[in-house]
């Protein structure tokens, strides 16, 4: 009976990587096609493929790009488009989530 139960848990756990598989696929597809054409869409595609603010930050900065073309990007203006803005398409509904676990997990390790 245990080997058999081994075996319903090891068919689960590869269904769920399977799914699993298609949803990276599916976020993969998303970030190919995406069209950043404004600051805040370039904003996204940075932190969907970076997934840290102060970096998109960074290489916004190192490409020239300026926060209302005056001043450098900080990691403050990339949170502000990530976190407090409305959603504006589907990556950006997915990088706010991903935005918030990896803030939940950085709170994590502080404690």
């Amino acid at each position: 009976m245990k080997e058999f139960m081994n075996l319903e848990i090891a068919k689960k756990e590869i269904e769920k990587a399977k799914e699993y598989i298609v949803q990276l696929k599916e976020y993969i597809d998303l970030i190919e096609n995406y069209t950043a054409d404004t600051d805040e869409k370039r904003i996204i595609l940075e932190y969907a493929i970076i997934g840290n603010t102060k970096q998109v930050a960074d290489n916004l900065n190192e490409n020239g790009f300026r926060f209302e073309n005056r001043r450098e990007y900080d990691f403050i203006d990339v949170s502000r488009v990530i976190k407090w803005m409305e959603p504006i398409d589907q990556l950006h509904s997915i990088v706010q989530s991903i935005h918030k676990l990896n803030l939940d997990m950085t709170y994590k390790l502080r404690d």
